[in-house]
């Protein structure tokens, strides 16, 4: 298995651009996971095998607490609020964070403590790809993306098509 903390792929941890490469991994790390590449670019490619992020709860999370006392809701105060959030994101199973096109994914992307978590790309946008992938993320979880946005003049997501199972934690 490739080991390693983030920003790393089967093929290149960081890439301006990948083009015609196929992968059959084992990839563990903390963020920024991708079957091909952590992150940038991939265009017709494709990725087979697992892509796991193996950070811990406790390493993965931390607590915003809200202590402001002098906040009203009527006569009453308002109640502390605390929120929880990762600190780490960004798995997928061609590429953890950047764009792809035209690409296969058949990992099995296991990232129960993280966010941005996809099919294809944790956070990106994706064109002309196919997900077979089984997903399982904190939350931003998605078949193709975790988190989607437009690109130039493109959309975010186009053309694709998704099927497995996705689990959000």
């Amino acid at each position: 298995p490739i080991d390693s903390f983030s920003r790393f792929g089967g093929v290149a941890g960081v890439a301006m651009k990948v083009h015609n490469c196929h992968a059959d991994v084992t990839i563990e790390g903390y963020h920024t996971l991708g079957g091909i590449v952590g992150k940038g670019l991939v265009y017709s490619s494709t990725a087979k095998g697992t892509v796991t992020s193996t950070l811990t709860y406790e390493q993965a999370f931390y607590t915003i607490s809200d202590n402001n006392t002098n906040s009203y809701h009527g006569d009453e105060p308002c109640a502390k609020s605390e929120i929880t959030k990762s600190t780490y994101s960004d798995i997928g199973g061609i590429l953890g964070n950047g764009n792809a096109a035209n690409c296969r994914s058949e990992v099995t992307v296991l990232a129960p403590n993280v966010a941005y978590v996809g099919g294809i790309s944790g956070k990106g946008a994706v064109a002309n790809s196919v997900s077979l992938a089984n997903v399982t993320g904190a939350y931003y979880v998605g078949g193709i993306v975790g988190q989607s946005y437009e690109i130039n003049y493109g959309k975010g997501i186009a053309n694709c098509y998704s099927s497995g199972v996705i689990t959000a934690q």
